[in-house]
């Protein structure tokens, strides 16, 4: 899920190259803007539709379903935690999501975003 939340919002600032014909599903954000974070939020949901289908032109395969291989979870509360091993998933309505927050670098992490998948 983090590499699909990562190329999501690199397709979202991927806009700003000067000289360059912007493909439909980039929302230009700029930088200087300040209302930056909520341009990058349009930018997110705008590209819902293309994830759905794909976008051939750089390679990104559909999120419908959305596939994982494998995914660990361990979780430490309770009296001797919890370990959770899912392999093979599939994932529906992946490209559903609502754009939650975006939280822009501090210098130590890139960004921060939160996403809400229908249940």
């Amino acid at each position: 899920m983090l590499k699909f939340v990562t190329v999501c919002c690199v397709l979202a600032w991927a806009g700003s190259a000067v000289g360059q014909e912007i493909p439909p599903y980039i929302k230009q954000c700029r930088r200087s803007d300040p209302a930056l974070t909520d341009c990058l939020k349009d930018a997110l949901q705008h590209l819902r539709p293309y994830l759905s289908s794909g976008i051939p032109e750089i390679k990104l395969p559909s999120v419908e379903p959305f596939v994982m291989d494998q995914l660990s979870l361990q979780l430490t509360g309770g009296p001797q935690g919890y370990r959770i091993n899912l392999k093979n998933m599939e994932v529906f309505g992946a490209s559903n999501f609502t754009v939650r927050s975006i939280k822009l670098a501090d210098g130590s992490k890139p960004f921060e975003t939160r996403l809400t998948f229908p249940g």
